[in-house]
């Protein structure tokens, strides 16, 4: 019997489905939606950027980031924003070309 690509894949992914038995489960739970649970995500660490939210979050504190229009230091939106992109083409490096 020569020996294929197909046939790996089918028997790996029945042993696959074999192993989730051996400690009690009932197999995947995509194969039964409703038993599916979302251990990650609770109300209180939604965030946009999903799990790693919370890490983020914790990086800078409670302190608003240096540019942030949110910063008392910025009342005029013109004056942040001459500000906020003189340092983004800072950081990005953006060669002169001219």
């Amino acid at each position: 019997m020569p020996k294929n690509r197909r046939d790996f894949l089918k028997k790996s992914a029945g042993a696959l489905i074999g192993l989730s038995t051996l400690n009690g489960q009932k197999g995947f739970s995509i194969l039964n939606p409703n038993q599916m649970k979302d251990t990650h995500s609770t109300k209180e660490s939604i965030s946009i950027i999903g799990l790693y939210g919370e890490f983020a979050s914790n990086l800078r504190g409670n302190k608003l980031p240096k540019l942030s229009f949110r910063n008392k230091v910025f009342t005029s939106l013109k004056a942040w924003q001459k500000v906020a992109k003189k340092q983004t083409l800072d950081r990005m490096a953006v060669p002169d070309i001219g």
